[in-house]
C-alpha cells in the first residue's frame, strides 16, 4: 500500500467520526398537532435509515444517494472497502504459533495454498473499488507494468491476473515437490506454461501475443537480463530472441542440466549453441557482436565498479581487460600442449595467475589487488588451476550466453 494510499485511508476515521455524531444526534421532535408532522418524520426516519444502510454497506452510489457529498461519500467507501480488506487479511494469516521455541523451523509458519488464495482475492477486491473510486492509475502495487503499455487497460489487468494465478500455481507445485521434484512434477509444470499459453492467445490478438513474449515472457526477461544493454535497436533484440528460442525448443531449459542426462545430449546442446551464436554474429556483424560481448562482460562490469570507487578512467579498464584476453590465451596454449599432463597444466596456470597479479598491483595497488584476487574472476580461476576462455558458449550448455565464460580443462568435469 503506497503511502498517499494511505494517507487518503487515514481521513476515513474522521469521517465516520462524523457522520456518526450526525446520525446519532435525534431529530427534533415536530408538532403532533400539526397535519405535516407525520409525513415530515416519516421522511427523515427513511433518510436516516437509507444513510444507515448506505454507511453499513461502504457502497459509494448508496452513499451518494442518501444525501452525502461526492468526496465524502468516496472517502467512506474507501475507508469500508479497506476495513473489508483487512479482516480479511486477518482471517487469511495462519493460527499464530505459541511455541515460544522462535528458533524452531516450525515457529515459521507458511501460508496455505487456500490462505494465499483468500489474500489475492482480497487484494484484488480493494484494487477494484481503488480503480472506480481513483481512476486507472491508482493500484496496491503502483504503476503498471510498462512493458505492457501496447495493451488497453482493460488486457492489462487481465494479462496481470493471470500471472498471478499461474505463479500462484506454480508456487503450489514447487511447494508440494518438498524439494525433489519428479518427472511427473516437470510434466505439470509443462502442462501449466500450455494452459497459460492458451488462456494468453484467446484474450490477445496474435499481434500481441507476439509483443507480449517479445516483451514480458520468462525467456525475454532472461535474455534482458544478459544482453539488455548491449542492444540497440529492436532488429537485434528479435535476433538474439528468435535464436534463444528456436534453441531452447530443440533443448527445453527444464532439461538442463538434469541428473542423468548423456554427455551425447550435453554434446548436442553445446554444439547448437555455438551454432546459434555464430548466427547471431554474421547477423549482427562483428562491430555490433563485439559491443554486445563488451556489454556483457562480467569482470568489465566489476572493474567498471570499481573504477567508480576509485576514480580510475575507463582506459585503465581496457588495460586490465587488455590483460586478461593475454592470459587467457596463455592458459589455452597450456591446454593445448599434449607433453603436460592434469597436474602440470594446473600447475603452470596457477603460475601465471600469480604473475598476472604482480602486472596488476602496479595498476590497482596492493590493497585493491589482493581484494580483487578474491573475487570469481578469471584472475581467481586462473589461481585455481582453471582455463580461460573468452570465446562465447565454447563450454556451457543448456540456455546459452554471451557472458564471459570461465572454461573448464573440458567435458570431463562436467557432473
Amino acid at each position: 500500500m503506497k503511502l498517499p494510499t494511505l494517507f487518503i485511508l487515514g481521513s476515513i476515521t474522521a469521517n465516520l467520526v462524523l457522520v456518526a455524531l450526525l446520525l446519532s444526534t435525534p431529530p427534533k421532535s415536530g408538532d403532533s398537532r400539526s397535519p405535516t408532522a407525520k409525513p415530515t418524520a416519516s421522511r427523515a426516519a427513511n433518510k436516516s435509515a437509507a444513510l444507515r444502510a448506505a454507511l453499513a454497506s461502504g457502497d459509494f452510489a448508496a452513499l451518494c444517494a442518501a444525501g452525502v457529498s461526492t468526496d465524502r461519500a468516496r472517502d467512506l467507501a474507501l475507508g469500508s472497502a479497506y476495513a473489508r480488506y483487512r479482516a480479511k487479511l486477518r482471517a487469511a494469516q495462519p493460527t499464530p504459533d505459541n511455541d515460544p521455541r522462535y528458533w524452531r523451523s516450525a515457529s515459521r509458519q507458511t501460508l496455505t495454498a487456500a490462505q494465499r488464495a483468500l489474500i489475492v482475492e482480497a487484494e484484488r477486491e480493494l484494487a477494484a473499488t481503488l480503480t472506480a473510486l481513483l481512476g486507472d492509475d491508482a493500484s496496491l502495487t503502483g504503476p503498471r507494468d510498462p512493458r505492457l503499455a501496447f495493451l488497453p487497460a482493460w488486457k492489462q489487468a487481465h494479462v496481470q491476473r493471470l500471472e498471478e494465478d499461474y505463479a500462484a500455481l506454480q508456487q503450489q507445485l514447487s511447494d508440494d515437490a518438498a524439494g525433489l521434484p519428479l518427472p511427473s512434477d516437470r510434466e505439470n509444470g509443462r502442462r501449466l506454461e500450455e494452459q497459460k499459453a492458451l488462456d494468453l492467445a484467446a484474450l490477445l490478438t496474435p499481434e500481441e501475443s507476439e509483443k507480449l513474449e517479445l516483451r514480458a515472457s520468462q525467456r525475454a526477461l532472461n535474455l534482458m537480463s544478459r544482453y539488455g544493454d548491449g542492444l540497440e535497436n529492436e532488429d537485434d533484440w528479435k535476433t538474439i530472441y528468435s535464436a534463444q528460442k528456436a534453441h531452447e525448443a530443440k533443448f527445453p531449459s527444464r532439461d538442463f542440466p538434469r541428473p542423468g542426462l548423456s554427455l551425447a545430449a550435453l554434446d548436442d546442446s553445446l554444439a547448437d549453441t555455438r551454432k546459434m551464436f555464430e548466427q547471431i554474429h554474421q547477423t549482427l556483424g562483428d562491430e555490433r557482436f563485439a559491443a554486445l560481448q563488451r556489454a556483457t562482460d562480467a569482470d568489465r562490469h566489476e572493474l567498471d565498479a570499481i573504477g567508480r570507487r576509485l576514480n580510475f578512467t575507463p582506459e585503465t579498464t581496457d588495460r586490465i581487460i587488455s590483460l586478461r584476453e593475454t592470459y587467457a590465451a596463455q592458459t589455452q596454449r597450456i591446454a593445448a600442449d599434449p607433453a603436460l599432463d592434469a597436474a602440470q597444466r594446473k600447475t603452470q596456470i596457477a603460475a601465471l595467475a600469480a604473475k598476472a597479479r604482480a602486472e596488476l598491483t602496479p595498476i590497482l595497488g596492493p590493497e585493491v589487488t589482493a581484494a580483487y584476487a578474491l573475487r570469481p574472476n578469471w584472475l581467481r580461476g586462473m589461481g585455481q588451476g582453471l582455463i580461460q576462455n573468452t570465446q562465447p558458449a565454447s563450454d556451457t550448455f543448456g540456455p546459452s550466453s554471451l557472458i564471459y565464460v570461465r572454461g573448464s580443462p573440458g567435458r570431463s568435469q562436467l557432473p
